[in-house]
């Protein structure tokens, strides 16, 4: 469906039996009166956008999850995700080990 479609379903949707939240529903009202608007009348380009795409300056990417599934520069044969899990696990142990002992 398309983001029209979506959005006129949410704002008739009176078949659910939930708190109305109002923040909710004028935001999406006025995103919606936003697209219905006819072309001539939205900006072809906002005052703060660059001219040049060469302008655009991002932020430096963000560095590897913890959680991914590359291989371990270190440790090639395991994922970054399994080490993380096994550097967890061996923390457990080196807790609950002495735990036990007593």
């Amino acid at each position: 469906a398309s983001k029209i479609e979506q959005i006129k379903e949410i704002l008739s949707d009176d078949t659910r039996k939930v708190t109305p939240n109002f923040a909710r529903y004028s935001r999406l009202k006025t995103s919606y009166q936003q697209l219905l608007r006819p072309e001539n009348e939205l900006p072809e380009r906002l005052a703060h956008w660059p001219s040049n795409l060469g302008d655009l300056r991002l932020p430096p990417p963000p560095k590897t999850s913890a959680f991914s599934q590359r291989s371990h520069p270190r440790f090639p044969n395991l994922t970054i995700a399994e080490v993380a899990r096994l550097d967890a696990q061996l923390l457990q142990c080196k807790i609950k080990g002495p735990m036990m002992r007593r």
